[in-house]
């Protein structure tokens, strides 16, 4: 072990606290986001130290036992040389895929499985969890490593999959899909007599294991099965149900879980529908009306404008543009074809079918160009079509009351769709560890 003083980063912190008046405070900032700061007067030195030794605790998965009031993980901790002490917990894989560091893992213990063992296991069994492992279930063993001053250091993992539940019966769901067109489809569902209950959710093609992976730390989802009962429509009888407002031409992925009279899931159905597409092998044209302007200098103003396809369109692409925009070299017809050609599949606006009304943002008195181009069933694009137009003068408002500091809000009728606007993903944390867990050597 060496201890090196920088003289880089000593000349560094002078010149900084040179920059400024009197410094009292001493500010540290983690790359994980965690703030810490100490007062100047009670810092008497700052070192660094250089440790090249690896700390770590290795951990070995053992096995898996279920119980009638707690279940049991069997596991092996050993700690390297460097190694003081290590934090512990289990948890669902889609949460521990997204601790990645040392210190992810030691902010997820601190908050959560706090204690510190300070021994080796060579066989520990982990028991007094607040509810039973899910079967057929993927699991990760996570621990942090601390040196001798307190730091979190490397992170270590071991997953493990539970056992399978037998089935009682033999519970499965058929599915007839009854009718499709481009924007729904219907499917009757028929349950036999080993079902207690079921849920249909839809996912679009191939998206199942990534909307899992994505959601299933921020719902608390443990599999697959948890987050289709979560979020599709509950049956215990047959049941026909019609998707609406889906996207035409598009293949999606209908799954169904079923579950036996214990409530252990038997393995998901998956029905494979396409809904139908627009247009034709014709020429594909847009036409554009400029409806109305309105809005208010509180909330913003907006612009009616419609889109209207030909059946020969099986999409459209559309957007506004400040004419003074338009004439800049970057942008004339060549930029505005190149802009709406190229895809965007994180848009769910970015294509727009037979008939669109937009409410786009726009300024008073001011100079625009609405412009589509559509393309066939064939893949062929049709004319770049346009609308020049200029917003109307707005009269000075007057003075706006505002009751209990809430201005009034825009028409209901102004929150229609707004296209080319990303959309918002779901925001939401990670289901906290088990707790009260007890690990003793055994």
């Amino acid at each position: 072990m060496k201890r090196i003083i920088s003289s880089l980063i000593v000349s560094l912190v002078a010149i900084v606290a040179m920059a400024q008046t009197n410094p009292n405070r001493v500010i540290i900032h983690e790359s994980t986001g965690y703030i810490s700061g100490y007062l100047v007067e009670n810092v008497d030195s700052i070192t660094f130290v250089k440790d090249e030794r690896r700390v770590a605790v290795d951990i070995e998965f053992l096995g898996y036992a279920a119980g009638t009031v707690t279940d049991t993980v069997y596991i092996s901790y050993t700690r390297t040389e460097a190694c003081q002490a290590f934090q512990t917990s289990i948890l669902p894989i889609t949460i521990a895929n997204r601790l990645t560091s040392g210190a992810a893992v030691a902010s997820y213990c601190n908050d959560y499985a706090p204690t510190m063992y300070w021994q080796d296991f060579s066989r520990a069994a982990m028991y007094g969890f607040d509810r039973p492992f899910d079967p057929d279930t993927e699991y990760a063993i996570v621990a942090v490593a601390y040196d001798q001053w307190g730091i979190a250091c490397e992170m270590s993992r071991a997953d493990f999959r539970t056992p399978k539940v037998p089935l009682e019966g033999d519970p499965q769901v058929t599915a007839v899909v009854d009718e499709v067109t481009q924007t729904t489809f219907t499917i009757t569902f028929t349950p036999n007599d080993d079902v207690d209950g079921y849920a249909v959710c839809s996912f679009g093609k191939g998206e199942l294991e990534m909307q899992f992976n994505f959601f299933g730390p921020m719902f608390g989802f443990a599999n697959i099965g948890q987050m289709i009962e979560s979020w599709g429509l509950p049956a215990y009888d047959e049941y026909t149900t019609t998707w609406t407002a889906m996207t035409p031409n598009t293949d999606y992925d209908v799954w169904i879980q079923a579950w036996d009279y214990n409530h252990t899931y038997a393995e998901p159905i998956k029905v494979e529908v396409t809904t139908l597409g627009y247009g034709g092998d014709g020429l594909a044209e847009v036409e554009i009306s400029i409806g109305a302007f309105g809005g208010d200098s509180i909330n913003g103003y907006y612009q009616v404008v419609t889109y209207a396809a030909n059946e020969e369109t099986a999409f459209h692409r559309d957007m506004l543009i400040e004419a003074a925009t338009y004439e800049k070299p970057e942008w004339g017809d060549a930029g505005i074809i190149a802009y709406l050609q190229q895809d965007d599949p994180y848009d769910p606006y970015w294509n727009s079918y037979s008939t669109e009304e937009i409410y786009w943002n726009a300024n008073p008195s001011t100079d625009y160009i609405a412009f589509s181009i559509g393309q066939n069933a064939n893949g062929e694009w049709g004319p770049l079509v346009r609308q020049a137009f200029t917003t109307p003068a707005v009269d000075a408002p007057a003075p706006t009351r505002i009751k209990n500091g809430v201005a009034p809000k825009m028409p209901s009728k102004a929150k229609k769709t707004v296209v080319n606007q990303p959309y918002d993903l779901i925001r939401g944390t990670l289901k906290p560890a088990k707790r009260g867990v007890v690990l003793t050597n055994k």
